[in-house]
């Protein structure tokens, strides 16, 4: 039997691992892209399976930036018309139950001035 040469086979792992990509540790990742409808689409999951049909030129980016940004601004501003609208029917709604209260309590009243 022969020896086996364990060298070569130490130095075959580490061009394996070499070959291996290093993960970059960040805070955070988002995914963007453009459909071939030409919709651009802002994805929280980064491992979305896509296939694109090439790289992006700077125009594509600064594109898909400005469409980005447009929505998170629309978003915003429905969510705060949407937090002034609840204000304002919380506001409504505590001033009618103190007006139903008002209205109770002069009822009550007027019985107790009736009776006696």
């Amino acid at each position: 039997m022969g020896a086996i040469d364990l060298s070569e086979l130490n130095s075959q792992e580490q061009e394996v691992v070499s070959d291996t990509p290093q993960l970059e540790e960040v805070q955070w990742a988002f995914l963007v892209y453009k459909t071939k409808d030409g919709e651009t689409i802002m994805h929280h999951d980064i491992n979305h399976p896509i296939s694109p049909e090439r790289d992006p030129h700077p125009d594509d980016i600064h594109g898909a930036c400005a469409t980005v940004m447009a929505d998170i601004a629309i978003m915003k501003s429905a969510g705060h018309i949407a937090n002034t609208t609840i204000n304002g029917l919380m506001y409504t709604q505590q001033q009618l139950a103190a007006q139903l209260q008002q209205e109770r309590l002069t009822q009550q009243l007027a019985r107790q001035k009736m009776r006696g």
